[in-house]
This record gives C-alpha cells, structure tokens and sequence, in this order.
C-alpha cells in the first residue's frame, strides 16, 4: 500500500538539527505461562506495568466457550528477573460477556475481565491487596490513572466518566467527579478514557476527544477544550505536560484550545510506520505501535521524547512482538508488550524489555584517519601507535610486539550497546598466540571482550578477565601477514557478536565484564588499523525497496525529472536537467545508501552529465552525492548553498545498460563511495551534519532496483 508524503521539511544546511541515533531495545525477557495445562501459547488480551509489578489477562484456553479469564501479576525480582506471583482474580463465563480493560500507576491498579464489575487494587508491600469501592465500579469503558484518581470511561448516556478517589475516612473509593455527556446523546459506547492530574479526556467519537478540567469542590468537571484528531480512530492517547499524543502519531499542545502542533515521525517513515493506533505519553516518554507497512511484518512499540524545539525524536525500536502488536505498556525504564503472531492458529506471547539509562544516545566515533587526528585515544604505556600512510591513505600504525598494546577511544564507555569495527592488517607476529584486533568493555590491560585475527589461522572471540585470557568462540580463517580483514565486534547486555569480513558470526554470552571502553588492541603482535567506527546503538534499517517487484509504503518526495516505477525499476527519464527522489523519512546525521543503479543514458558530455546517490539532504541546494559522470569519473561532491565542489574523484567508466552496486555512507565528517563492495574514495568535510537520503541525476536517464537505506 502507499502513502502519500504527510510533513514537508524546511530547513537550511546550517541549522538542520541531527534527530539522535535510534536504539534497538533487545528482549530482555519473555514472561513464562504460569498456569500448566496444554496452553503453549500466552495470548494476553491486555498488559499493564507499575514500578517492580506486571498485571496480565488471558485466558486460561484459547478455544473453550464459557471461558475463564484471569488476572496474572509477575514481580520483579532483585535480580531484575520477573517471575509469576499469584492469580489476582478470575472469572468463568461466556465469551461475550468477558472484557478485557486494565490501567496500573501509582502503585494503583483497575481491572476489568466482565462486563458487570470491575476491581480496585492497591499495593501494599510487595503485594496487591483488593480495595473496597462503594457501590462498586461497573463503568463499561477504559480506565486511567494520575496521581490518587482513578477515571473509569463510561457510555455516555448519563455520564461520560466517573471519577473515584479512596476516602480517608472509610478507606473506601468513592465517586468525586463526574464527566458530564457529550450534547445529552446517549450513544451506548464505551468511552475511552485519559487523566492528566485535574484534566479528563474523552474520546466521544472517532474524529473527537474533550478535555474537562475539575471544577472546584463540584462532582461535575467543567468542559474545557477539544481535540479534533487528524484521522479517524479509537485507540487511546497520551497525555503529560500539557502535551496531548494521539493515534496516528499527531501531538497537540494545550492553549486557549488543543492545538496541533506536529508528528511524530519514525526514522523509517518511508516504510510505512508513523500511524499508532494507540499513544502512551508515561515518565518523559512516548510508546506507539507501529510496523512496516508489508505484509507479515512485525509491529513494534516505538519510543520517543521531547527535543530541545518543542517536538520529539525518535530514539528507540524494541525487538518485534509479534505480526499483531496488541497491548503495550511503560513504567521507568521498563516495557511490557503482549502480541500475537498467526501462522494457521493463534501464538503469542509477553515480552518485556529494559530501556537504556539515557534514550539520547552519545555520537558514533568515526575515524578512517585521513583527517590525521588521533587526538581521541589513550595509548597504554610502550605501544607502538602513530599515525602512517600518505595523502591517499592515512591510517593508525602499530610497531611494537614485544608487548599488548591498545588504543583506547575516549568517552566511550557505553553499557547498553557498544559496537566497533576496523580494517585490521597484521603485520607480523611475536608469538604462535600473537594477536590483533578490537576490543569492547576495556577496562584496562587485563580485562576486556576482543575479536581478532590470531597467526594460527583463526578468528577467535575471547575475554580477557584479571588477566586471563579465554577464547569464547572460533573459527578458522585463511591468516596472512599483510592480508586486510574487516572486524567487527558488539556487545548487547551480556550477549557478543563478532563478525570478520561481514560474514559467519561468532556469538556467546558473558556476564564478566558489565562496562569498559571500545578499543584496538594486540597481543605480541604488529598491526595497521583503518576506516575505523565506534557506535552506541546498533545499525537500524530505514528504507528498503525492491523496484518494480516489491515495492511498499510510503511515496518517495520527486522534485524535477520525469520518475517512473516501469519494469526496469525505478527510472528517470528526463535527461534535459536535475532530478531527486528523496525518500521521506527524517534528517539523521551518520547515514548509508546503497542501490544497484543501471544507466540508461548520458544526456550530454558538455555540462557533464551523472547519476548517483544523495546524503545529508537539506534541499536542492544542500547536499552530498556519489555521481557516475559522463567523464569518466565517479566522484564525491557536496553542494552547499547552490555552490557544488568536488570532494573527491577518480577514474571510472560505465556503459548504458551496465549494472552496478554502489553504495555511499556518511560518518561524522567521512564520506566514502563503494562500487561492488570495493571503496573507490574517499573524502573528508565539516559542511554537511544531517539530513535525508536518496537520489539523483542530470542530465542522464538511470535506473534503481535494489535500494536501501539506515543508520550504519
């Protein structure tokens, strides 16, 4: 399905403002089904979380009618493992009378599994006692909590909502408020309900939602202000800060009336993400559910926080929960999500996940030391590293092997995820146990997690723990003084991976060391280290499309050039001036394009013609490209307030008709052009430090198939 573009950027080179790098929030853990029996699947129909406590219903079997529906509570316990404590409540009855509505906060919970009653529910200790409501509480719509309230959404027909606050007197809840209906129309639908401290927020239809403030000492809230929602829908929305976010990923602000203010937009975009049937807005940060607009693709929570303009970024994707993302919920740094996935019967299960200390992730380190800064390292004491090469390469040189060395990054370490890669040449060895490498969780000499090369043919995993070294995971390797390997090493929690060459990863998990810096190191060994990176957050996917076979989402942003989706890809034709495709998603700063791009024709030799790909895109007249010229180059160019340089170029030559992979990335200030996995140039510049991505000729016709795009 596709989309048509929903926000237009403005901005200008200078200003653009780079959204923060997007975390990939791993499964932490998946909750075990407590109750036995022959139900292999955790089908919860509603999830809620407060502090060190779960809430889950589902029902015991999927397929019985009557059924019995319960109310699961996990705890936390104090090694940050959950674990199932006990059956709060439980009801057995026909299937159309069951319902499934929860809310948790404050250390109060509200729950409904029938349609005729619901429970109040308190903490108290490490456990949740069932309070008393007077008159009980048999509001048929959702709930929601904020500070010693409770708002039960109802239909409409003699009120809207209910308030309830615990007497202290009795001890009991009781009604305080009251929301009044809606123009007295009673239209028998369960209201869905949000409270903000002294605000209530009625959804009353699906284009609709009234705020009403507290009114004094009176039981009824005085109508207040109305959001009108950008599109249709029913899930619930979010609200803190006088900051309102709605399904569809639209926010409001609250002045003389709710004002739209913006989107919140997803890195991928593009894809078709950005349209959440439901917000939570909870301790600084926003929980949508969103997924790729494909078929079979995973929906995922997506997380986002203010920035420093007044809108937000996105800075966080969690691992999928599922085809069908059904409930969601966050306290602190702790998510809890209840999908389901359909392959011919229904599965599911309830995931949780832990958010990074910070959700602004620090920059990426890029360094390929062509800019001849090596400034960003402690050295150990007797290594032998300096800077080496000449005007074409420069890279980070290490001569001594007569003892371990390592270049340690500064201001990187980093616990949640820390990643480096290196193009590593040894140049000779000590030792039959000589090695070199990177290394992640560097403490000092004697404690650190390495990738490396080692002079017996192997690439090998290992830690090195009080000054003991262990290899955790291995495989051969052809190993030759002088031959160049690419290695790259992750750490996630407690779980490594290591890769060599892009290839056949070695994963193991270890939880010796819990923090340390990234670093290039070797034992007893020579080595040059090269093109290297450092990053906080692993790689995120943003744009992925195969033209003309598989292609989804959301349109691509045309300016100029005649673009067309034929059998051939996608191809522009016009060969008579300038034309872009940008793809819509957010400006980020460090950023790789990739496509197999075929060219159609050159227009003409004089002006030179070319086709390639964009980085960093402002607008048309601030940018980065790789462009296949008419002159037998490929070249690195930026243009910066109209005017275009020429960054980088070297001799190449295509054909009409030929078929290439072409790849250009942009870290920090490095920019490099890739054909066929071999780097043809590169080149170094301060001018551009965000935007879009996506491509571009003049005066020539070329054709894209295979293309992607995302944070490196």
């Amino acid at each position: 399905m596709t989309k048509l573009l929903a926000f237009v950027l403005i901005a200008f080179a200078t200003v653009v403002p780079a959204a923060p790098r997007v975390h990939t929030i791993p499964l932490y853990q998946t909750l075990e089904w407590p109750l036995g029996g022959d139900y292999p699947n955790f089908l919860a129909e509603d999830v809620a979380i407060d502090g060190s406590s779960i809430i889950v219903l589902v029902d015991k079997s999927q397929d019985e009618d009557p059924a019995t529906r319960v109310a699961l509570l996990y705890r936390r316990g104090t090694d940050g493992r959950w674990a199932f404590s006990r059956i709060l409540t439980q009801v057995t009855a026909p299937r159309a009378e069951l319902r499934a509505e929860l809310a948790m906060r404050n250390n109060i919970a509200v729950l409904k599994i029938h349609r005729d009653i619901a429970t109040v529910w308190e903490k108290a200790g490490s456990d949740w006692i069932q309070a008393t409501v007077a008159n009980g509480l048999h509001e048929p719509g959702s709930f929601a909590i904020s500070g010693s309230r409770i708002l039960a959404g109802s239909t409409g027909c003699e009120d809207d909502g209910i308030i309830y606050e615990k007497a202290s007197a009795t001890g009991s809840w009781v009604i305080t408020g009251r929301i009044p209906p809606d123009a007295g129309v009673c239209g028998d639908t369960p209201r869905v309900v949000e409270l903000n401290y002294d605000y209530a927020f009625i959804r009353n239809s699906p284009t609709v939602v009234r705020s009403y403030k507290k009114n004094g000492s009176a039981l009824a809230w005085a109508a207040d202000r109305t959001i009108n929602l950008r599109q249709p829908s029913a899930g619930a929305i979010g609200v803190q800060r006088a900051v309102a976010v709605t399904p569809g990923n639209s926010y409001f602000r609250r002045g003389t009336d709710w004002n739209y203010a913006g989107q919140l937009v997803p890195v991928d975009f593009a894809m078709g993400t950005g349209d959440s049937y439901k917000a939570i807005y909870r301790d600084g940060v926003v929980v949508t559910g969103e997924g790729w607009d494909v078929p079979d693709h995973g929906a995922s929570p997506y997380l986002y926080v203010p920035n420093a303009s007044g809108g937000f970024d996105h800075v966080g994707i969690l691992g999928a929960a599922g085809t069908f993302l059904r409930d969601y919920d966050i306290s602190g740094k702790t998510i809890v999500a209840a999908g389901g996935t359909d392959y011919g019967f229904i599965a599911g299960e309830v995931s949780v996940y832990v958010l990074p200390s910070s959700l602004i992730a620090p920059p990426a380190i890029a360094n390929n030391f062509d800019a001849q800064n090596v400034s960003g390292f402690a050295l150990t004491s007797g290594s032998g590293f300096a800077l080496a090469g000449n005007s074409s390469n420069y890279y980070f040189q290490q001569t001594v092997a007569a003892r371990d060395t390592a270049a340690v990054y500064n201001d990187t370490d980093w616990t949640f995820f820390q990643g480096i890669e290196a193009d590593v040449t040894p140049t000779s060895w000590d030792l039959s146990t000589s090695y070199s490498g990177v290394a992640v969780r560097y403490v000092d000499d004697n404690n650190f997690y390495f990738a490396a090369i080692r002079s017996n043919g192997d690439f090998q995993l290992g830690r090195k723990l009080n000054g003991a070294t262990a290899i955790l995971a291995h495989r051969a390797l052809d190993v030759a003084t002088l031959a160049n390997h690419h290695i790259n090493l992750s750490i996630w929690g407690s779980k490594l991976y290591a890769y060599v060459d892009r290839q056949n990863p070695l994963v193991v998990e270890d939880t010796s060391l819990t923090h340390g810096s990234a670093a290039l190191v070797t034992h007893r060994a020579r080595a040059n280290f090269d093109n290297t990176y450092v990053k906080p957050t692993s790689s995120v996917a943003q744009f992925s499309q195969e033209y003309p076979w598989y292609v989804f989402g959301r349109e691509l942003t045309y300016i100029g050039g005649n673009w067309q989706q034929p059998e051939a890809g996608l191809q522009q034709s016009d060969t008579s001036g300038k034309a872009f495709a940008i793809v819509p998603n957010p400006p980020i700063g460090d950023q790789a394009v990739r496509a197999v791009a075929r060219l159609d024709s050159f227009g003409s030799t004089n002006p030179v013609s070319w086709f390639g790909l964009v980085a960093r895109y402002v607008d048309p007249q601030n940018y980065y490209y790789l462009s296949v010229r008419s002159s037998n180059t490929l070249q690195i160019r930026k243009v910066v307030n109209g005017v275009g340089t020429v960054l980088k170029s070297v001799p190449f030559t295509v054909a009409p008709g030929d078929d290439h992979n072409y790849q250009f990335e942009v870290r920090g200030n490095e920019l490099s052009a890739t054909v066929g996995g071999v780097v043809l140039a590169r080149a170094i510049d301060n001018s551009l430090t965000s935007g879009q991505v996506g491509f571009a000729t003049y005066r020539a016709g070329a054709s894209y198939s295979l293309v992607s795009a995302g944070q490196p």
